[in-house]
């Protein structure tokens, strides 16, 4: 058995300077002692080398890409450097309760089975990311049915079983790749979640989610329906059209997107909890498109699309829409 029972992986990309010193303090007051912290700073400005190495812990390893590869290739990196028995993910702009190495460890040592053991997590110390309480199959499955419940850093990972199978961040998924990572994992270990908060999770202007909202939402969703063909044994129609209309955006071709999305919830069907609330998510996407959308032609379309059938939108609403959206945007075209 390795010596190093635990190696924290942290890429770094020109985090603000209090929040890369406030998450290096939380890792050096933690109760458990026996990681390493390996940074990967993917060509960041000179300061976060300063911050990093200002710190004389020898259990810091720091390291620079030598080009900007990104978070999925720098955390990739950093796995195949790792001499930890589980690894330990955290962002450059996160913290960890000063228990939680010891409460994971402690999990995963008594848990051989267990491969991906995340915890509550609170947003900006305030809401929670996260509250339900699962088991290793109601977590798997939400995983697969209704997407990430795992605040990244709040994951630790047991490496063997990413080696043994050959896993690892895909980048063909960022920005959604540590959602992409945990559904690869489904069917080949167990999955469990540590009800109580033990890592806090920033979220402010400049994260991923708030820049690349679409993006991000498109990812998850061609993630999460691979996740579900994988789960049921199925292949599923015009992935990346589901994946799309998912992400906010107007239908390309309104009557195949409807076949799709018929086809996928009743395969749902032995999921009927899953199934409804994917088709609520799809309905919210559709109402979300419509009041969104400032355009005469396409409001036209949205109203007499079938998807306001299969809905059950309201002609109501639908024309509140076609009025404030289309005619007003028209109006005011034509008034230039």
């Amino acid at each position: 058995m390795s010596k190093i029972k635990v190696s924290i992986i942290t890429p770094v990309y020109n985090t603000k300077p209090e929040y890369l010193k406030e998450c290096i303090n939380s890792v050096l007051t933690q109760k458990f002692d026996s990681f390493e912290w390996l940074f990967c700073d993917d060509c960041s400005k000179p300061y976060i080398k300063q911050i990093i190495e200002s710190y004389k812990d020898p259990r810091m390893v720091y390291v620079r890409n030598d080009k900007n590869l990104g978070a999925a290739e720098s955390r990739n990196r950093l796995i195949d450097m790792a001499k930890g028995e589980y690894l330990a993910l955290l962002d450059s702009d996160d913290t960890m309760h000063k228990d939680r190495l010891l409460k994971q460890v402690s999990f995963l040592d008594n848990n051989p089975n267990v491969g991906c053991l995340g915890t509550w997590a609170t947003i900006n110390n305030k809401k929670l990311f996260n509250d339900k309480k699962f088991n290793s199959q109601t977590l798997e499955e939400h995983l697969v049915f209704a997407g990430c419940a795992l605040c990244n850093s709040s994951v630790m990972l047991r490496k063997s079983v990413l080696n043994k199978h050959n896993i690892r961040y895909k980048t063909d998924f960022i920005p959604a790749e540590d959602y992409a990572l945990y559904c690869d994992l489904i069917g080949l270990t167990d999955f469990a979640m540590l009800h109580e908060v033990l890592c806090d999770y920033k979220y402010y202007d400049t994260n991923i989610s708030n820049r690349l909202p679409k993006l991000q939402k498109y990812k998850a969703a061609l993630a999460q329906y691979q996740a579900i063909e994988k789960y049921l044994n199925i292949s599923l129609f015009n992935k990346d059209l589901l994946a799309d209309f998912s992400s906010f955006n107007i239908p390309k071709d309104t009557h195949k997107l409807l076949e799709a999305i018929k086809l996928i919830l009743s395969q749902l069907k032995q999921f009927p909890q899953y199934s409804d609330k994917l088709y609520d998510t799809y309905k919210n996407c559709y109402r979300v498109i419509c009041y969104k959308t400032h355009s005469f032609s396409t409001q036209f379309r949205l109203l007499y699309s079938p998807l306001r059938k299969f809905f059950n939108q309201s002609i109501g609403w639908q024309l509140f829409c076609f009025i404030t959206r289309g005619l007003l945007s028209f109006s005011k075209k034509e008034t230039k």
